[in-house]
Order: structure tokens, then sequence, then C-alpha cells
């Protein structure tokens, strides 16, 4: 297997940082000429499942306007053009949250969909996090925090009420981390 070569790129709608739709004609590594080849590219986006010292996890309830309804969610948004990942994260977790992380640890960086794209995320797990101030995201949604267990964020992932892939995908692979780590005290 190789790569496939990018002929020509035209971009149909741009409105950047948040998006862009382009058409591409590809060759693929049989040789075959793909001359309509799409991709949406989103902005790039952290998100961050964050651990109090006490052991909760804080989450957001908030409305998602691409599912029409309020839903659990973690600490998240998009990066600044050349604002770097781990510092996006810090000040959306603490816009969002109002905390300060003690510890972020990095989980690694994924796209959305492997031929269109989409967008690129980078997932954190925060730890210690303590509260410094109070929330204010300064944007267009309304949140509340709400503390919860693992096990109730368990049962809202089962329930239905955390389903946007990108907040699972943080959860599921938080919770293993936070596994690894010492849990605190009683």
């Amino acid at each position: 297997m190789a790569s496939w070569k990018t002929l020509r790129e035209t971009v149909l709608m741009s409105h950047r940082p948040w998006f862009e739709v382009i058409r591409q004609e590809v060759e693929t590594d049989r040789g075959v000429i793909v001359p309509d080849f799409y991709q949406v590219r989103f902005g790039a986006f952290v998100v961050c499942v964050p651990f109090t010292v006490s052991g909760e996890v804080l989450t957001l309830r908030t409305y998602k306007h691409g599912l029409g309804r309020v839903s659990t969610t973690f600490p998240a948004g998009y990066i600044d053009p050349g604002e770097d990942p781990a510092a996006a994260m810090a000040r959306e977790l603490m816009e969002e949250t109002g905390h300060r992380a003690g510890r972020l640890v990095e989980l690694g960086r994924f796209i959305d969909n492997g031929n269109q794209v989409g967008s690129t995320g980078t997932y954190f797990a925060a730890f210690d996090c303590v509260p410094e101030r109070a929330p204010d995201a300064g944007d267009l949604e309304t949140m509340e925090v709400v503390p919860l267990t693992p096990s109730e964020i368990d049962a809202r992932l089962a329930g239905g009420d955390m389903p946007i892939l990108h907040h699972a995908a943080a959860w599921m692979m938080a919770a293993r981390r936070a596994g690894e780590v010492t849990p605190p005290g009683p």
C-alpha cells in the first residue's frame, strides 16, 4: 500500500478557522483517478476529563445544538490559531469550570474521519483540579458544572445522556488512565 496522491484541490467553502469544504482530484495507490473526493475540515479542538482532588469528575450539563438537547459533556473547545493544545485545554477548563488542573496529561490526538478528516481532537485527563474562580465560558452556551462519581458517569453514558463520541472516548481513555494512578484517600 502507498499513499494516495492529491492531483488538484479546490476550496469550495471556507470560514476559517471553523471549517472548510474541499474537493480534491486524487490518484489512488492502484492508479485510479477520483475526480471528486470531498473533505470537510473543522477546527482543531481539545476535550478534557477533569478529576478533582476528592476524586469526583467535573462534568457539564449544556445544550448542544447538533443534538438538539441538553446532555452531559466534559470541558472542551476549539484551539485558537497558534495556540498550544495544552494551553487551550487549561483555558477551556478554567473558563467552563473555574478549576485549575494540578496535572494535565495528554491522552492522544485523533481525527474524526479517516477519509473526510472532520476535525482533530487532542484529549486530556486533568488530575488534582482545584477551584480558582467562578466559571465563565464567555460564549453562547449556558452550562452547569456537575461533579459526578465515575460510576455516575458510566450510568449516564450507558443511559444515552453522553451521546457525543468525543466525550465518550475521552471518558474511556481518562478512566483507564485514572486507574493507573493512586486514588485519593477517604
